[in-house]
């Protein structure tokens, strides 16, 4: 289901990548248990991050890693200004869609990237590689685009899903 190419494991060998596959789930409005779920993690990440700073988030959490990481590529690290947002700005979490929302969730109280595809779309297998800046993708809205690489050939992992 998954490969990894040599180049890949090469620049990441300490890398895992999984996956979670579900079938028969219904992705209709946000309601009741999510709602009151979503409430009690924003209130958990107030808690547990209140009178902090983002440089405390970096520092004590997986965030500061991958911050490392993207600040490489001259980018930062998407799920810490989530967190950030929730936890130290008091946002509260957006309700896309169920499956949307448990992704966000997820990643929130991890610290960890997470991203969902419809598994009836997804070529079989999966390949983790380094990146060209050749590589596309069909974005949520069903556009297919090009992986924006700031320097091809550098270790910046590309995950490509075309039907």
């Amino acid at each position: 289901m998954i490969e990894g190419s040599r180049a890949w494991q090469g620049a990441f060998p300490q890398t895992f990548f999984a996956v979670l596959a579900i079938e028969g789930i219904e992705n209709g409005p946000v309601l009741g248990e999510m709602e009151a779920r979503k409430g009690a993690l924003e209130e958990k990440l107030r808690q547990l991050w209140q009178g902090k700073t983002r440089k405390d988030l970096k520092a004590d959490s997986p965030c500061g890693a991958y911050e490392s990481h993207y600040r490489r590529f001259g980018q930062g690290y998407p799920v810490l200004a989530q967190v950030e947002l929730v936890a130290l700005k008091g946002k509260p979490i957006a309700s896309v869609s169920p499956l949307v929302t448990a992704l966000f969730m997820a990643e929130l109280e991890s610290g960890l990237l997470t991203a969902g595809r419809d598994l009836d779309r997804v070529a079989l297998p999966l390949r983790l590689d380094v990146a060209t800046g050749e590589e596309a993708y069909r974005n949520l809205g069903g556009q297919e685009r090009l992986l924006r690489v700031v320097s091809p050939g550098t270790a910046t992992t590309a995950l490509t899903i075309l039907p």
